[in-house]
């Protein structure tokens, strides 16, 4: 009880964040529009370039994104099979998108600097990668065809940056190239920009609902994939891995790392394309909030439990 607690009191700046971004938008009409842009043109970007220069790479490493961004897909594709027999209006490409991920960097990340030491933060940081591929990748594309035709989709995502930074951060990792050292400290300003920001989003976007309509069966549809589907799937992946195929043997931490993946709350990326992209952004904010609240004591118990 006494971790459980530590950690809930943990947690807490990042709903104050959320606070800030709400009376932000409130009282002072700041625009999510820009905020997004910001996020997803120049931040994300810069930070996983970073990531990508600086991790320490193992073979077995490898399959940690990889293993990722295949859940992530299985998630999106099962979720839009089921949502699309239920919506029609972009709502099912909403839920689909919000399946496949989580919110890995805006909360997941200040988590695992709690939770893990440096090299296995960066390790979280590699497994993120394979969350992030998929928003910036498959759930794109999959979001913004609730809104726009195949090509038009197609083309906004091959203007994603996220993606051409990651490659160039890890063909220089590769060259061994390094930045200087002060840079470095740069890096360390974009993360918590990255994670203010990311968080601020959400309280943006809900600061301009006009009334808090609860449609209790996308809600349910929303949460079931973060706080049941991908946990449980994960935690059949660890027990086949532990048994059958030892991909990570010797590096048990890993497995900790892909619950914490697995546990976090909805994405607050959910808002940031549901935004670009015109595709019932009010209803992602107030999903991903209600997932959020949610996520104070849900995530405390599952790391006091799991982790």
């Amino acid at each position: 009880m006494q971790i459980f607690l530590s950690f809930c009191l943990k947690i807490w700046p990042l709903y104050i964040y959320i606070i800030m971004g709400y009376f932000g938008g409130r009282l002072f009409k700041i625009d999510r529009q820009s905020i997004a842009s910001i996020l997803f043109y120049f931040i994300v970007p810069l930070v996983f370039f970073n990531v990508a220069l600086n991790v320490k790479i193992q073979p077995c490493y490898l399959f940690l994104p990889l293993i990722c961004l295949i859940l992530c897909v299985s998630l999106c594709f099962i979720y839009l099979y089921f949502a699309g027999k239920l919506w029609k209006d972009g709502k099912a490409n909403l839920i689909a998108f919000a399946a496949g991920t989580g919110n890995t960097g805006y909360f997941g990340f200040p988590l695992a600097l709690m939770l893990f030491d440096e090299h296995q933060v960066g390790i979280y940081m590699l497994g993120n990668i394979g969350f992030s591929l998929y928003d910036y990748t498959v759930g794109a594309y999959i979001i913004t065809r609730g809104t726009y035709t195949k090509k038009q989709a197609l083309h906004k995502v091959m203007r994603l940056p996220m993606i051409y930074a990651f490659i160039l951060g890890l063909t220089l990792n590769y060259l061994g190239f390094k930045l200087p050292s002060e840079v470095s400290h740069f890096a360390q300003h974009l993360r918590g920009a990255y994670i203010v920001l990311g968080m601020m989003i959400i309280g943006l976007a809900l600061a301009n609902l006009e009334a808090y309509k609860i449609d209790y069966k996308f809600l349910a549809c929303f949460l079931s994939a973060k706080f049941l589907a991908a946990p449980m799937i994960v935690l059949s992946i660890i027990t086949l891995d532990q048994n059958v195929m030892h991909i990570f043997e010797g590096n048990e931490f890993i497995y900790k790392i892909m619950i914490l993946l697995s546990i976090v709350p909805p994405a607050a990326n959910t808002v940031v394309f549901a935004t670009l992209n015109k595709c019932h952004p009010e209803q992602a904010a107030a999903a991903v909030l209600a997932g959020t609240v949610l996520g104070m004591v849900y995530v405390p118990a599952m790391v006091t439990w799991l982790i």
